[in-house]
C-alpha cells in the first residue's frame, strides 16, 4: 500500500512539475527523518534530490526543521551537490511548529 502511495505521490510530483511555472521556487524541508520536496516526504536525501531534479527548478529554497541535526543537513546538501541541479540556491528561516 505504501509503495502505491509513494508511486502516486511521485507521479503527482512529476505532473505538478510539468504544469508548474518554471520560475516558481521549490522548497526543500530538511528534518532528521525525511527530506520533503514540494510537499512530498522522502526517506533519503538522494531520493528527494532525484525528485527535485525531475522538477528542473530555477530556484531552490532549503528550510531547516528546528530539531534538525548537522548530519541530516550535511547529507541533504551533499546529495544536492551530487545531483548536478543548476538552480539559484538559498536558505530560509526555521519552520515554527
Amino acid at each position: 500500500m505504501r509503495r502505491n502511495l509513494r508511486g502516486l505521490a511521485s507521479f503527482i510530483l512529476l505532473l505538478f512539475g510539468a504544469l508548474a511555472h518554471a520560475d516558481e521556487p521549490v522548497e526543500i524541508l530538511i528534518s532528521n527523518d525525511s527530506t520533503t520536496v514540494a510537499g512530498v516526504a522522502y526517506k533519503t536525501p538522494a531520493a528527494a534530490m532525484a525528485a527535485l531534479k525531475r522538477l528542473n527548478p530555477k530556484e531552490v529554497r532549503f528550510v531547516l526543521a528546528p530539531e534538525v541535526t548537522y548530519e541530516s543537513v550535511s547529507a541533504a546538501l551533499e546529495a544536492y551537490q551530487k545531483s548536478g541541479i543548476d538552480a539559484f540556491t538559498g536558505f530560509v528561516g526555521n519552520v515554527r511548529e
